[in-house]
């Protein structure tokens, strides 16, 4: 039933897509890092394992479909946290479609803690990631009535592509 539900709320949905072209200087204050996690064992930091051993035990099978974690820290505490996959095919489930991305990274599952929001870190992350990933293509997604994640994935650096 669930599932027969979003299928039918997808019709109503778009999403608009992002590429990372431009190349912005932005200053990120002293104590903030980027972490990259190929895999759950090579997480080392408590706080940030218990991320997933909360509401979010289900995503630990991500790292198994070639699906890495990032991590914004704050003096070594998790503030915001998302993912990057680079494949052939994309499966964007708000829209209940799949799209060819041609081995582009696509970065998603964008997360920032509750006490950490409307401090920047959404737009801090996308821009330490997409210095992290210069050399490659990032592709990102968000709904097309999201106005506060396309205003800062376009500060990060993202052009828009197209509507779907």
């Amino acid at each position: 039933m669930l599932k027969i539900f979003k299928i039918f709320i997808s019709f109503f949905k778009s999403i608009d897509i992002y590429h990372h072209r431009v190349s912005k200087k932005i200053k990120i204050e002293k104590g903030y890092k980027l972490h990259y996690f190929k895999s759950f064992k090579a997480i080392g930091s408590k706080s940030i394992k218990n991320y997933f051993l909360g509401n979010f035990k289900n995503k630990i099978r991500r790292f198994k479909n070639n699906q890495f974690f990032l991590v914004l820290t704050y003096k070594k505490k998790l503030v915001s946290s998302g993912w990057i996959y680079s494949g052939e095919k994309w499966f964007i489930s708000e829209i209940q479609k799949t799209i060819d991305i041609n081995h582009c990274n696509v970065i998603f599952d964008f997360i920032t803690e509750s006490e950490e929001r409307n401090k920047g870190n959404y737009l801090r992350i996308l821009y330490l990631i997409s210095k992290k990933f210069r050399n490659k293509t990032l592709m990102i997604y968000s709904q097309s009535n999201n106005y506060f994640s396309k205003k800062a994935i376009v500060k990060a650096g993202f052009v828009f592509k197209k509507r779907l």
